[in-house]
């Protein structure tokens, strides 16, 4: 900003120099015009910079979501439960597959005292 103001004001005095109809309101107006635009640059920068921040995020976040994904797809391709959670039984198959049973016996009926 100093290096502005001081280009500005070489520029200021050449321009007195060179056109005597210049007044010191017209080098004020000068000043305010490239303060302005010197805001609004950065201004423009900072949305910008924003904006840049944002679609990282956005696809920081969707690559998360797509790694999470896949370990959820491969640990539910590889992940074997216990072959001996209550009474399970599984066997391999030769296609690299998995066949797990469990033999449930039925509850005895209640007994009955004969009173109803």
């Amino acid at each position: 900003m100093a290096a502005q103001s001081d280009t500005l004001d070489i520029l200021v005095e050449t321009a007195l120099l060179s056109t005597p109809s210049l007044s010191a309101e017209d080098v004020r107006k000068l000043n305010r015009a490239a303060g302005q635009n010197a805001a609004q640059e950065v201004v423009y920068a900072v949305r910008q910079l924003a904006v840049r921040t944002y679609w990282r995020t956005l696809a920081q976040c969707a690559g998360a979501g797509v790694l999470f994904g896949g370990a959820m797809f491969w640990a539910g391709a590889h992940w074997r439960p216990a072959p001996d959670i209550a009474g399970m039984q599984c066997q391999d198959q030769p296609d690299r597959s998995r066949v797990c049973w469990v033999v449930v016996t039925p509850a005895p009926p209640p007994k009955t005292t004969g009173k109803q």
